[in-house]
């Protein structure tokens, strides 16, 4: 059930979390002196109610602090009462606890599928990635090879058109090529507009094609594009 607006029970939090009622209302009390929640009392039970005061972005990253800042963060179990906590704050509350990230290209056929898998492989724990092309062309096969070469499987990903995520909200659209940020339009919420270019592989490989070059000499264009893609997500 959706809990973004109604009030959550402290024995459906114990129920939801799996944690003695202590600790449940030693992590709410926490939330509520930061003004993360409101609370009120009947009876011997205790009501929460997410904090209407607070947009939801600024909620995310409060709790982030709040959570990480419990004085016994150092035990582990402490911890896993945090995650616990925060995970459930944010699927029942509607609130995301990870960046969304959208890659644009123009084909979605390479570079942003190659961004895409990285982050998934590199980043998945805290982003949840995804791309996408002001056109479709279809995925590269030499990046698909490219990218099993190191362990990273984008054979099941599918080269889709920017309007599909039109409904989407997104934390930061970064496009990898020139012609995707002069063309990208059209997101209607708040986001974070990123630049990272990168040479285009099909390119230089038909380039290198025409002069003669073997197929293995083609595909260098894309381990390189492939290990600067892989850098750049890492500083994510």
């Amino acid at each position: 059930m959706a809990l973004k607006d109604q009030e959550l029970c402290i024995c459906q939090l114990t129920d939801l979390l799996g944690l003695a009622q202590p600790t449940i209302s030693k992590h709410m009390s926490i939330l509520h002196n930061a003004m993360l929640v409101e609370k009120r009392k009947e009876g011997r039970w205790v009501y929460y109610l997410l904090s209407k005061k607070m947009a939801s972005k600024d909620v995310t990253k409060a709790l982030d602090w709040v959570l990480n800042s419990i004085s016994l963060a150092e035990s582990a179990e402490i911890k896993q009462d945090q995650k616990k906590i925060k995970d459930v704050i944010a699927k029942d509350w509607g609130i995301s606890s990870r960046t969304r990230i959208l890659f644009l290209c123009t084909g979605n056929s390479c570079c942003s599928q190659m961004a895409e898998g990285w982050t998934r492989y590199l980043k998945g724990d805290t982003i949840d990635a995804y791309s996408a092309g002001i056109e479709t062309r279809g995925v590269n096969p030499y990046a698909v090879k490219v990218m099993a070469e190191v362990g990273v499987d984008i054979s099941g990903h599918k080269s889709q058109h920017i309007d599909e995520f039109k409904n989407m909200k997104f934390d930061i659209v970064i496009t990898v090529c020139g012609h995707a940020r002069e063309n990208c339009h059209f997101f209607p919420d708040n986001y974070q507009m990123i630049h990272h270019g990168f040479d285009d592989p099909p390119k230089f490989a038909q380039e290198l094609a025409q002069k003669g070059a073997s197929e293995e000499e083609q595909l260098e264009c894309y381990r390189r594009v492939r290990d600067e893609i892989r850098a750049y997500v890492e500083t994510l």
